[in-house]
Parts: structure tokens; sequence; C-alpha cells
């Protein structure tokens, strides 16, 4: 999948090159979309804090991450898939299932979110300042969202059953 027009430039400007190839450590299995993210982007940083579409425009740092936090942990068995880190962004970690969807963890509320279902869709979500989508993880009674606290029966949340028939 090609880089979108949308971000291009922002990739562009970062260093990013088409056939762009970079190691990754060896943690991070072969075919997995991670994997496959960061041998093209790792060591970029693409796009810049500022105002939005919706809110506030970031950057997005590729780079391996550590241990993944519990919720990772949790969101990772609920999808029976190996998640792996990818980059940061501001007060975001990134992360993406052997599918290619992206999610993030925000440190400040403690959420999971659902950022895209490929690295490009997340990456315009992040770089435009588009809302990203809060998860409910099932050992959370509630999950913060731009100050205010989201319920299981609230239509903002993202549900899990959206990704498809594989789920």
């Amino acid at each position: 999948m090609p880089v979108p027009l949308s971000v291009a430039r922002h990739f562009v400007e970062a260093g990013w090159y088409l056939g762009r190839v970079i190691e990754v450590p060896a943690r991070y299995p072969e075919g997995h979309a991670a994997t496959e993210i960061l041998l093209e982007f790792c060591g970029l940083k693409v796009g810049e804090r500022g105002a939005g579409i919706e809110c506030a425009q970031t950057y997005v740092a590729f780079e391996p991450l550590g241990e993944p936090v519990e919720e990772i942990l949790e969101l990772e068995k609920v999808l029976q898939t190996q998640i792996l880190g990818i980059g940061t962004a501001d007060y975001l970690d990134l992360y993406a299932d052997a599918q290619g969807h992206v999610f993030a963890f925000a440190d400040v509320s403690g959420g999971v979110y659902f950022a895209g279902r490929s690295m490009f869709e997340a990456a315009e979500r992040l770089l435009l300042g588009r809302y990203l989508m809060p998860l409910l993880l099932p050992s959370q009674a509630s999950v913060g969202f731009y100050g205010q606290e989201l319920y299981p029966a609230d239509k903002r949340l993202f549900s899990l059953e959206d990704l498809g028939p594989t789920r």
C-alpha cells in the first residue's frame, strides 16, 4: 500500500523514500505487520505538533518498543494475535497486530485506542489530527476520551467486532 497523498509530504520530509529498508531487532518476526512497518520507517520522526482537523495533530516516531503494557497484553489475548510496538506519538505508544491494525496506548489516561486498519490510516489520523477511537477492554469499567469517561453502552466506543469476520 502506498503512502497516502494526504501525508506523503510528511514522510518524504522525514527522510523516507521508496525502497527504504532498515534493520529491525530479531524479536520482530518475519512477516509480522509491525516488522514490515519498521523495516521501511524505523528511525523516522514524521509530522509535527499543531492544530488538526478534530484534535491536535502530532508526529509519529517509528521505533521498536520494549515490553508492552498490561492493557496491550490484554488486547493481544482478546484478539488472539501478537501485538508489537512500532513507535510513539506524543503521549502515545503505537502497536500493530499481525494483520496490520494499529492501536495506541495513552500514557495519560491508561486507555487503548484503535488508530487504524493500517499504519497509513493511523498515520493520517495522527498527522492530520483526527480522533482515535477508544476501546473498552474486558477488565475496564470505563475509558477516558478527551476529558470524558465512556462506559460500555457509549456509541463512541470502537468495537473489536468491527475489525471483521476474523474476530
